[in-house]
């Protein structure tokens, strides 16, 4: 896996799926070449009570993968999306028309004592890569988040300390932004500044600032109070920044 994937989690139903995902080919879709979807599903040996597997299990299951993707890759699949979900292991792949997705994967898992199954169904508008494993606008966000916090202790940051924490929102009118802006107020967010004349079609916008740590648990509530906000008032939410603190 490359520096074009990346990983975030989600709900479904009531357990939480973990999704890597390509997200190279999110611009890219469809590829025409590979209409056919290809879906193996692995059965976790023991699952964990939210469904997902053990560490070692993981670690087991990983040469099987490898083993899934190689055959696959040498009939033309292309990995999209790798899923740990309700006590399986599923891979995504699209295909060419003619690939041998069921013979290719059993051949795969022969011996391995894990139980597999392969489906394939045509799908050549990429629906489904685009409709149900592409991350939602929120999910882009939490990545975000996360991607922010891993630059931040690269450099030596204490996550926990609080700190003030610039926000950035914008909005299509000044008046979207004033009903964001009180609103904000009774959360305890300070205006730093108006940012005026940002392009369209959300050219008025605010930088807010909150006393908070940038600790995982800590930065996804004011994120997501900011987010939803931003929603609620036909706006952007742009993302966070902080200086480093250094314990």
């Amino acid at each position: 896996m490359n520096e074009d994937w990346g990983v975030f989690s989600r709900e479904s139903g009531e357990r939480p799926a973990l999704v890597s995902l390509d997200f190279e080919l999110l611009p890219a879709a469809p590829l025409v070449h590979y209409p056919i979807l290809a879906t193996v599903r692995i059965a976790l040996h023991n699952p964990g009570p939210d469904g997902l597997p053990s560490p070692a299990e993981s670690d087991e299951i990983g040469p099987l993968e490898n083993a899934i993707q190689d055959a696959l890759k040498l009939e033309g699949a292309k990995l999209v999306a790798l899923v740990w979900v309700d006590g399986f292991r599923k891979l995504y792949f699209y295909a060419p028309p003619g690939c041998q997705v069921k013979r290719w994967v059993e051949a795969a898992c022969e011996g391995s004592g894990y139980q597999v199954s392969a489906s394939v169904r045509p799908d050549p508008q990429w629906l489904y890569f685009v409709d149900e494993l592409s991350p939602s606008a929120w999910e882009l966000q939490v990545l975000s988040n996360n991607q922010v916090i891993a630059t931040m202790l690269e450099n030596g940051d204490d996550v926990e300390s609080p700190r003030d924490v610039d926000h950035y929102l914008y909005f299509p009118t000044d008046e979207h932004r004033s009903q964001a802006i009180a609103a904000a107020k009774t959360q305890g967010f300070e205006v730093s500044e108006l940012l005026e004349d940002e392009p369209p079609p959300n050219p008025f916008g605010v930088q807010l600032t909150r006393r908070d740590s940038i600790s995982p648990a800590s930065i996804t509530e004011p994120v997501e109070l900011l987010f939803r906000l931003a929603e609620q008032h036909n706006g952007d939410y742009d993302g966070w920044g902080s200086p480093v603190v250094v314990r």
